[in-house]
């Protein structure tokens, strides 16, 4: 029996340590952006590899953990790993290079483990071929090879939950103590990597009550055991999360990304970010089964899987029906999230090759053969296809090359910001910001021709812009009906309508036997940890008119509500409110949700009609995202800014300024090193009314704006109005504050020399 079982393992150990371990070290590399010192570099560009192990060499108290989003005993272990090394500088590429490929080496022992126990729990009632079945179609699937090659709990969650469902097997059919307390400690480890590991307690209790001895034999009485097991799994969790107890508001704390509460709230939709959004429109549970499953072990697998689950569910034995359960309730948590990353299929997926392999095991001998042949080769082809991957440059190190070579030296570049971004890869000199991310967080408070011009400012200083599809496009073109102008950029862009066009593009495809797996539309964080497509473009001579013929485009987009709101906003200023109230009414019921501009006009409307409960309701529901979703915005005390130039764009400088004084009101609710930039924000607000001739306006939002953060623009400006309405004290004392605050401005140490008197120029 052994003899014959090694036999069936050792060919699969080979492809697995292949597979698992190729590429461990990926991320060294000769190509040093210009002005470093250094001869060698190293990348990485998994942010949950790196937000682990950084959190790893930060752990020092139990009691106040680095993070919660995620348990501490993945952080116990790679804090094991590390024994010896803890780099000041985890930026130094010497010591990234070695922690990196520590903590990977760690994830391909995880992953080998996880191998190893699932073949135990298949010879628990195979023979061992359908066991090598099952073990070979996880080794091979190409979400298992991605998770080898990354540290993150979600191998370690797998290997878990493995465990323990072994030992529950084990236990429940043995009825002693021991066992029992054994499934209790790793029920306690499991819930340790992740809070709904603890779910494997009521495997456990269906296990006990199911098994025929145990009501009948079991002299204890039939709670104990179970008892036992859950007050060691307790024991367990405290032990390695002891700040559960100690300070559980912990566990609820919704300040970071880091902690449990706010990435919970973002799974569940409750906030959404710019990764989320293209799961904005993805059926819940439907879009795992059709399309992610697919992605991460191909179709003749994922047809293959579910024939296995029909099977178990209509024919399997107990111990079977146990393991689908386990895979019911895990599949019933993570499929319902709005968040759908295809990783969460990860924990379920042995199982779902060990319902396969029984299927083809109880089938007749030929047919399950043909079968698990057609699947097994299938699998396989996929697998070493993806493997390939991992022994090439990353796509973002090739495309930093070219763009060091072809750019010129003295050019910007235009990049984005993100979780799979190119700014550590590009020379700090050349690389400029497109800052897309503003438009997420403020572009519902603004027009789209606001939105429209921005991107103009931000995008005719480059003469390069380079793209990782994953990181931006897919997200914001996923939801046009949001952020139409964004969507818009990113299409007519990728299009060469905007006055680039594109010079390179960098893709590495699953290959095998030069033949391409293309997985363009895959799940993003899918492609961005390891294959992303980057796209480069350069600037043509006819970017200011194509980039203007866009914006008179974008006005007609069906998405945007411009004309709409200058409807309602006429309405308001004709003092026709009933026909204001309608178009308001109008636009909301067809609208998407985030509407906070119709909405603010919604409660000015009600309030000239003397509705006052409808007009708070609508300026509540303009709130909300901002003491809810948007709470830790970065860009947060941007907004009353944004609003209210959509309202002078409006001709409602009134509710505008309204809208200036309720932000600076608040700002003491905004970060200190905020006041700056939200005073800058508050002075393009005044340079508007200026425009539109509201001078009163103007000199109010300017005195609101040197409250936030005292600038010598805004004292110039109120300077230079005093002047022109004679008032020359107050035009002395303004000039007067701004050579304070920056006394190398001589034409204003002129003007006011000009000033001889305090009543005469």
């Amino acid at each position: 029996m052994y003899k014959r079982a090694v036999l069936w393992l050792a060919p699969l150990l080979a492809l697995t340590l292949y597979t698992h371990l190729v590429g461990v070290n990926r991320g060294n590399s000769d190509f040093v952006p210009v002005g470093r010192q250094q001869s060698t570099a190293f990348y990485n560009f998994h942010p949950d590899e790196e937000t682990l192990i950084r959190a790893a060499l930060d752990f020092t108290d139990p009691l106040a953990p680095p993070l919660t989003a995620y348990g501490t005993l993945s952080l116990y272990l790679l804090k094991f790993a590390l024994i010896g090394h803890a780099p000041v500088d985890l930026d130094t590429p010497q010591d990234a290079a070695l922690i990196f490929t520590k903590a990977r080496a760690l994830s391909a022992l995880i992953s080998f483990s996880s191998l190893i126990v699932l073949w135990c729990i298949g010879c628990r009632w195979w023979t061992p071929q359908p066991t090598a079945l099952a073990v070979l179609l996880f080794a091979m699937s190409p979400l298992a090879i991605q998770q080898a090659h990354f540290y993150t709990v979600d191998g370690l969650f797998t290997l878990c939950s493995l465990a323990t469902l072994y030992t529950i097997l084990r236990a429940t059919g043995s009825n002693a103590w021991h066992s029992y307390a054994l499934v209790g400690l790793l029920i306690g480890c499991t819930g340790a990597v992740r809070l709904n590991g603890l779910l494997l307690g009521f495997i456990l209790l269906l296990g006990h009550f199911t098994h025929t001895r145990d009501l009948l034999s079991n002299k204890l009485a039939p709670f104990k055991l179970p008892a036992l097991a859950a007050l060691i799994a307790i024991l367990s969790l405290v032990a390695w999360q002891p700040y559960l107890v100690s300070d559980p508001a912990l566990i609820w704390r919704a300040d970071s990304h880091a902690d449990f509460a706010f990435s919970f709230g973002i799974a569940r939709g409750t906030a959404l970010q710019t990764w989320t959004l293209v799961d904005v429109h993805t059926l819940p549970y439907v879009h795992y089964l059709t399309t992610l499953l697919p992605q991460a072990v191909g179709w003749p697998l994922t047809l293959a899987a579910l024939a296995g689950i029909l099977h178990i569910a209509w024919r399997g034995d107990r111990e079977p029906r146990l393991l689908l359960l386990w895979v019911v309730l895990c599949f019933l948590i993570v499929g319902g999230l709005h968040t759908k990353p295809i990783r969460y299929l990860f924990p379920l997926l042995p199982f779902l090759t060990l319902f396969f392999a029984d299927l083809c095991y109880k089938l007749q001998p030929r047919l399950g053969l043909a079968l698990a042949v057609v699947v097994a080769l299938s699998t396989i082809a996929y697998g070493l296809a993806f493997a390939h991957i991992y022994t090439r440059e990353d796509s973002r190190i090739q495309a930093a090359r070219w763009l060091a070579e072809h750019a010129p030296a003295d050019a910007l570049i235009g990049l984005e910001k993100g979780a799979f971004t190119l700014h550590k890869l590009i020379d700090g000199t050349r690389a400029g910001d497109l800052n897309i991310l503003s438009l997420f967080y403020t572009g519902p408070y603004m027009l789209c021709g606001q939105r429209a011009d921005y991107l103009h400012q931000r995008t005719q200083r480059f003469e390069h812009i380079a793209l990782i599809d994953v990181n931006r496009y897919r997200q914001f073109t996923a939801v046009p009906e949001r952020y139409p102008v964004a969507a818009s950029f990113y299409h007519q862009l990728t299009a060469g309508s905007l006055g680039y066009e594109q010079v390179a593009r960098f893709k590495h495809y699953p290959v095998l036997f030069g033949i391409d797996y293309h997985d363009d539309h895959a799940e993003p964080s899918f492609l961005g940890y390891d294959h992303p497509t980057v796209l480069v473009f350069a600037r043509r001579d006819n970017f200011d008119p194509a980039f203007a013929q866009w914006q008179r485009q974008i006005a007609q987009d069906p998405h945007c509500p411009d004309r709409v709101l200058r409807n309602i906003s006429d309405a308001l200023n004709n003092n026709d409110l009933p026909r204001a109230r309608q178009l308001v009414e109008d636009h909301l019921a067809i609208s998407p949700a985030s509407q906070p501009i119709a909405q603010l006009l919604a409660a000015e409307t009600y309030h000239r009609l003397d509705l006052p409960k409808l007009a708070e309701q609508a300026r509540n529901t303009y709130t909300r995202p901002l003491v809810t979703s948007l709470r830790n915005s970065p860009t947060r005390h941007r907004i009353p800014a944004a609003s209210a130039a959509s309202l002078v764009e409006l001709g409602l400088p009134d509710l505008a300024l309204a809208m200036l004084a309720e932000g600076a009101s608040e700002s003491v609710f905004y970060p200190l090193g905020a006041m700056s930039d939200m005073a800058d924000s508050y002075i393009a607000v005044a340079q508007r009314l200026l425009t539109d001739q509201h001078l009163g306006h103007m000199e109010q939002v300017l005195e609101l704006s040197t409250q936030l953060y005292e600038k010598p623009a805004a004292y110039n400006t109120l300077a230079r109005s005093a002047y022109f309405y004679k008032n020359y004290t107050r035009a002395r004392a303004m000039w007067q504050r701004s050579l304070a605050l920056d006394p190398a401005q001589e034409n204003i140490r002129q003007a006011l020399s000009q000033l001889t008197t305090e009543t005469t120029p």
